[in-house]
């Protein structure tokens, strides 16, 4: 990396980022399997589906 112009500094930190991101993606699947858990067990609290698909268009109001 320091031949792509990143100082020693910078690889520390993009190590340190990389560390965060993999406890974070760590953190996220153990409560993606309590919401399962939760789900299943109560079906009634589980969200419908949405399935509308109505298209909303928005015109910005012109500038005076």
């Amino acid at each position: 990396m320091v031949g792509e112009g990143i100082n020693l500094a910078g690889i520390k930190r993009i190590i340190e980022l990389e560390s965060v991101m993999s406890n974070m993606a760590i953190e996220v699947a153990k409560l993606r399997i309590e919401v399962d858990a939760l789900l299943e067990s109560n079906p009634e609290k589980a969200l419908v589906a949405r399935r509308r698909t109505d298209l909303i268009i928005y015109n910005s109001p012109k500038s005076l």
